[in-house]
């Protein structure tokens, strides 16, 4: 038989065994689902049953029991008229950051699973991820019950990227990951100076342990004076120059509420030379253990401009790891295993 038939054949036994995959995720859904459904209020009431995790269920971006369980669940669709779908399904699960999928939906009358692709009617993840923020805090403030932490702990910052601000998700992310701090995020600003003073302030007053930043809040980090601090950064945006350029001048929105009551930043050239007075007066400073995550697949900085900055930091004393499992967005299937490449340094 022809090479053509034997790839043709392939090809049909993987479709099939994508299709099979998906019915059985379906079907594990499908009966967490119809368990949780069927003991409602105890879901809500329970500690224990609230933090149950549904599998596949939750945010693209971040997932687990301490952010999007069970209970957390059941609030949403009750209270969050963004948890409901045009055509009645509630939503089970949303993609993250600068995700173009969708999600799914549920519908607990007929027990059908809808996936959904990119559609303008369906809820940006930012509206929902906002919308779930009580009773994903409540979920945390549960889980730190059941999780002892120091009467003291130590603390930890996240410095967050271009675009968002101190109710970035990403910090809730970490807090995850690592229940032992007591996290603090900075609001910071695409100036660098005022921003760098405001870490500062953060850090002579905290005296961190840790301290994790994205995109631009990973560069920040880098040029933070904290000896005594693990550094970790994701995607640090070395050449923020170049990115600056990419992302385009003019005014943008950002992708989540400010405390500072910004609805919008602006790029131009002035912000750029900001950027590159700020590097040349400053020198990466490396903390008690340094860890640097890059993603092969980040389109907003592309990968010769990743490769250089990687190469930067290697020579400052940083572990560098690559991962093609995320994009530009840190998502928690790269998050949660940062815990793990900090024990190997």
């Amino acid at each position: 038989m022809s090479r053509y038939y034997y790839r043709q054949r392939k090809k049909a036994i993987r479709v099939a065994a994508a299709i099979a995959k998906i019915k059985a995720r379906d079907e594990e859904i499908l009966a967490a689902l119809k368990e949780v459904l069927a003991h409602k209020e105890r879901y809500i009431s329970d500690e224990e049953l609230y933090l149950k995790e549904i599998p596949y269920c939750g945010c693209g971006t971040v997932r687990g029991r301490a952010f999007f369980p069970a209970g957390t669940m059941l609030e949403c669709w009750e209270n969050c008229p963004e948890f409901t779908l045009p055509d009645g399904f509630k939503i089970i699960k949303w993609g993250g950051g600068f995700s173009f999928s969708a999600g799914s939906g549920f519908n607990p009358e007929t027990g059908e699973i809808r996936d959904y692709r990119y559609d303008p009617s369906f809820p940006k993840w930012y509206n929902l991820w906002d919308a779930s923020l009580p009773y994903r805090e409540k979920a945390l403030g549960i889980l730190r019950k059941h999780k002892p932490i120091p009467e003291e702990p130590y603390n930890a910052l996240y410095i967050h990227g271009l675009g968002s601000g101190a109710n970035s998700g990403t910090c809730s992310l970490f807090a995850s990951y690592f229940s032992q701090y007591e996290w603090h995020c900075p609001e910071v600003n695409e100036d660098p100076e005022e921003s760098e003073a405001i870490i500062r302030k953060y850090i002579e007053s905290l005296h961190p342990k840790m301290i994790v930043g994205t995109s631009m809040g990973g560069l920040y980090t880098l040029y933070s004076d904290a000896p005594d601090a693990v550094k970790v950064v994701v995607n640090p945006t070395v050449g923020i120059e170049h990115v600056l350029r990419r992302i385009g001048y003019g005014k943008h929105k950002f992708f989540c509420e400010r405390e500072d009551g910004r609805t919008e930043y602006e790029l131009n050239e002035t912000v750029v030379r900001k950027f590159t007075t700020y590097k040349s007066t400053h020198q990466i400073r490396p903390g008690t253990k340094n860890l640097a995550v890059f993603s092969s697949n980040d389109d907003l900085a592309g990968k010769v401009e990743s490769l250089k900055n990687a190469r930067t930091l290697k020579e400052a004393g940083f572990t560098v790891i690559w991962s093609d499992k995320f994009g530009r967005r840190l998502k928690w299937t790269v998050a949660r295993k940062i815990p793990q490449w900090l024990k190997m340094l």
